[in-house]
């Protein structure tokens, strides 16, 4: 069965770099415009929006080192970062074969990390999982492996086939407590598209399973000691305020289901493409016992999410119009084994939506103007520490791009973004540690601090620069792309638990790429 996946998974990989570099021109065009890019993105994500694209072949080979640092932060994310990864992606007709592949490998050195020892690092809601204090130095490897077949039974009408991904994250601490994780997941999502003269339907099965494994050590005994060393302690982050002192190895079991309907087709003379899917995505939680021959069980987590997304598009002879929106919804509800109930819950919902207008001049300069605006929400309740939060914001931003080309054929493209982030009415119910005899440490070191962070005021502006060519190498088109944000608190609340890394805080985030379009 391995063998198998992994053939399938290779042929995915390998179906793009076969493209011709006669098609180099066309593919590096369909990377380097914004509202081209929108389109790959949505043609890469399920089998029916593959079929329904005009676009028969292209892809992209890359290199990129990221590095973001600053103080500016919620206290789960790490100081510095620093990325550098290796990735691909690309579609490709053989026949009545539509495919697309990705792949990509990233190595991730954090610095100044605490309060998570999740695999991935990511803030997801998920509860149950190790932290501590301490701010430690992480080193992770990722590794996602996915792709589409379709085949069309009925030649471009009935299309059979289905979507794979294999993700694989390992990640190590080398500051006492010392995390060890690995953990891996497979999905697939089997369906079935029909696809007229105007309009293409299709939907989805959702079928996968994961694992996750952390262990903890440290190097030195006298860390161990928590009363004598406090921010040494590991604890098991039950909820949202909810910790006890562990430290014995224990897994994660995941499994996935859902379901997907997908749309793509023409009104007028517009483009529409719209997907709708819902995951649920069940956790238990399991300690590995010294001496023991089994697990044991000690919780379950379930969250559902549903996912929309729109993509209009407009494409005329001098200009193109693009508006896009979409939606993200997640609820949680965990169950202890030792409380027989459920003791936490979890609520996201992020809307957003965008315009685009690209003006396609006969002359070298081709302006680009647009705008987002983002409404974020999330709440937590940890019962057993009476914790409840709820904060919201809204984020406007602006576009301005331009795109030329000189006399060589060299293509260069600008882009700027500026936006601020704006509390809405944050809400936060939970004990004042500097009211109480007994310390609660992760009320201080997360709850209070992330509370101040999510009522701040904050102004971003971002930009990049791309350069892409034909003239370095003869066989395929270059391209080079360099980028920079930075991020600034404009107004923070006061509160004698603030943390000055907000108050004076910032964040910059660089990044350079290195890519080659077939």
């Amino acid at each position: 069965m391995n063998s198998v996946i992994r053939k399938i998974l290779v042929l995915l990989l390998l179906a793009p770099a076969a493209v011709s570099a006669q098609n180099g021109d066309a593919a590096d065009s369909l990377f380097l415009y914004r509202q081209s890019v929108r389109q790959l993105d949505f043609i890469s994500g399920n089998m029916t929006q593959l079929t329904a694209s005009d676009i028969r072949q292209a892809a992209e080979i890359g290199l990129r080192v990221e590095n973001i640092s600053g103080g500016l932060r919620p206290v789960q994310v790490a100081q510095t970062t620093t990325i550098a990864s290796l990735y691909t992606q690309g579609v490709r007709t053989l026949g009545r074969f539509r495919l697309q592949g990705n792949f990509a490998f990233s190595r991730n050195w954090e610095d100044s990390l605490q309060w998570n020892m999740r695999g991935d690092g990511i803030d997801d809601g998920t509860p149950y999982y190790y932290a501590t204090p301490k701010a430690g130095v992480f080193e992770r490897a990722n590794y996602n492996i996915g792709g589409i077949v379709a085949y069309s039974l009925i030649r471009e009408k009935l299309y059979i086939g289905t979507d794979l991904n294999y993700y694989y994250n390992t990640a190590t601490g080398s500051v006492d407590p010392r995390p060890a994780v690995n953990e891996f997941r497979l999905q697939a999502r089997p369906g079935i598209t029909w696809r007229s003269a105007r309009h293409t339907v299709g939907v989805a099965a959702l079928i996968g399973y994961g694992d996750e494994r952390t262990q903890v050590a440290y190097k030195n005994g006298m860390f161990e000691t928590g009363s004598f060393y406090p921010d040494r302690i590991n604890y098991m982050v039950q909820g949202y305020a909810g910790i006890q002192q562990m430290k014995e190895a224990f897994k994660r079991e995941k499994e996935y289901s859902g379901i997907g309907g997908y749309y793509a087709g023409q009104w007028k003379d517009w483009t529409i493409k719209a997907n709708l899917d819902y995951t649920v995505t069940h956790i238990t939680n399991l300690f590995n016992r010294p001496g023991s021959a089994t697990d044991t069980l000690f919780a379950t987590y379930q969250q559902d999410k549903t996912v929309f997304s729109l993509l209009l598009q407009q494409q005329k002879r001098n200009s193109s119009r693009q508006v896009y929106a979409g939606m993200t919804q997640d609820n949680g509800k965990d169950r202890n084994t030792t409380l027989n109930g459920s003791s936490y819950r979890f609520h996201h919902r992020n809307v957003y939506a965008g315009y685009e207008h690209l003006w396609r001049k006969e002359s070298r300069w081709q302006p680009e103007l647009g705008f987002l605006l983002t409404y974020d929400n999330t709440q937590r309740k940890d019962v057993t520490r009476s914790h409840i939060t709820n904060y919201s914001y809204v984020l406007p931003q602006l576009h301005a791009g331009v795109y030329t080309h000189n006399r060589y054929h060299d293509r260069f493209a600008v882009h700027i973004w500026p936006s601020v982030q704006l509390p809405l009415d944050n809400k936060l119910t939970a004990p004042d540690p500097t009211l109480e005899s007994s310390p609660r440490p992760f009320t201080q070191g997360v709850v209070y601090p992330d509370y101040y962070y999510a009522g701040s005021t904050l102004a971003a502006v971002r930009a990049n620069f791309t350069y892409i060519t034909g003239r370095l190498l003869k066989q395929f088109n270059t391209g080079v792309t360099a980028g920079v944000q930075y991020t600034k608190a404009l107004q923070v609340p006061d509160h004698p638990l603030m943390n000055d890394r907000l108050v004076n805080g910032h964040r910059l985030g660089v990044s350079c790429s290195f890519n080659l379009y077939f």
